[in-house]
């Protein structure tokens, strides 16, 4: 059985992937900060690059490193209004052009009073525009007081993107953030590997879909060893958020070691699924972690979801956390002959409640898990839990386990 295509969505953004605007550009110095009075007033209707120089193309086009764009200083910033082209506006806080430049250590800062209106617009901390340039520790802080014009199509963000590895890229949304955003990854790589990029949500109102890294090729999203996987935070606020995942590799790559938490302080709701690792086109998804201790969900959750092996896992549930009805819980799942049950684990620190009750394959509540823990005393709260062993070895048994010995389960039916 072959492994179903993306949503639509994930479809949509991953064909723009690649940057998308028409307009002209206009680099400014590093450092540089856009105040209320910047451009005698005016809005601003043309791509912007923090890179040193003052001409539409960067000077250090080869590379870009260490540049630094503000947006605002913290109580007045510039207007945008994208009305001079048809698709929508880039705004860059390092721009690298050439066969292999490479874009480091830029950051890009959305602060109070910006606005923007029409049309759409897309942060970048760090862009390559070259065939195997990397990007590597850049980062975009979008804060609080952020005017959103009703004709407003759009809000991205993405870290760093590159062709080539795009590693250790930050995106942040600050708490008291009231708008919406469509795309928003940590890392994004068009044929290398995406690492050790995160994403931290702790306002906005609403958010279709998120990406603590992105390979668009064939490279990895996350990896085993320190410091490779990729994550997304959402440590507070009330954002509706589609959908949610640690890695995401969609040509081949493994999507390992990657992790998404939603804290207690979040109170909003994922309408869809939460994937800590999502591989496509034969890649493994092993090793990610899914926690989820606040909010609410509506999908289902995946510890792996892979068309390759989906291994060692672990989803853990606690807290005041609210799961729909119809919400399954998957260690791991693949669509192959694959693995998906070894070393995947259930815990539960609470007795959040797993309603689903489904008896047949992909429709239990609790499935694919070599271990079930649980971290309190009372009910189990599983509407139905899987015992097949998928793919692992013959003979294994799904374990039941107490992380104390002073804790006591029950089951009912």
């Amino acid at each position: 059985m072959s492994l179903p295509p993306p949503p639509r969505k994930t479809r949509v953004c991953l064909a723009l992937i690649a940057a998308f605007a028409a307009f002209p550009a206009v680099a400014l110095a590093t450092g540089t900060t856009l105040d209320g009075s910047a451009n005698g007033g005016n809005p601003y209707d043309a791509d912007l690059y923090g890179n040193s120089g003052t001409t539409a193309t960067p000077s250090d086009a080869t590379a870009a490193s260490g540049n630094v764009l503000n947006l605002g200083d913290g109580s007045t910033g510039p207007s945008f209004d994208g009305s001079g082209g048809s698709i929508g506006i880039n705004i860059y806080g390092g721009y690298a052009t050439g066969p292999s430049g490479d874009a480091n250590n830029n950051t890009l800062t959305v602060n109070t009073g910006t606005s923007f209106d029409t049309y759409g617009y897309h942060f970048y901390g760090g862009y390559v525009d070259g065939t195997s340039g990397n990007a590597s520790s850049n980062a975009v802080t979008v804060g609080a007081g952020i005017v959103q014009g009703t004709s407003t199509r759009y809000f991205d963000i993405t870290g760093g993107q590159a062709d080539g590895t795009a590693r250790d890229n930050q995106v942040s949304v600050a708490a008291g953030n009231d708008n919406t955003f469509e795309l928003v990854e940590g890392g994004s790589s068009i044929g290398g590997a995406a690492l050790g990029n995160s994403v931290t949500i702790a306002g906005g109102t609403g958010f279709d879909l998120v990406f603590g890294g992105i390979s668009a090729g064939s490279g990895d999203a996350g990896g085993l060893t320190t410091g490779d996987g990729n994550t997304v935070n959402i440590t507070g606020g009330s954002a509706d958020i589609m959908e949610i995942y640690g890695g995401y590799s969609s040509g081949g790559g493994a999507a390992n070691g990657n992790t998404v938490t939603l804290d207690a302080n979040y109170t909003g709701t994922v309408s869809g699924g939460i994937y800590g690792g999502h591989s496509s086109s034969g890649g493994a998804a092993n090793g990610n972690r899914v926690e989820i201790t606040g909010g609410s969900v509506g999908g289902n959750i995946y510890g792996g979801d892979a068309s390759g092996d989906a291994t060692n896992n672990t989803v853990t549930l606690g807290g005041n956390v609210t799961l729909a009805a119809a919400t399954h819980i998957f260690g791991g799942i693949s669509y192959g002959t694959s693995d998906y049950f070894t070393g995947n684990t259930l815990v539960k620190t609470s007795d959040v409640v797993i309603a689903a009750s489904g008896t047949t394959a992909n429709n239990f509540g609790a499935q694919n898990f070599e271990t079930v823990k649980f971290g309190y005393s009372g009910d189990a709260n599983i509407g139905s839990l899987d015992t097949t062993v998928r793919g692992g070895t013959a003979g294994s048994l799904v374990k039941l386990e107490v992380t104390n010995a002073a804790h006591a389960i029950t089951f009912a039916g």
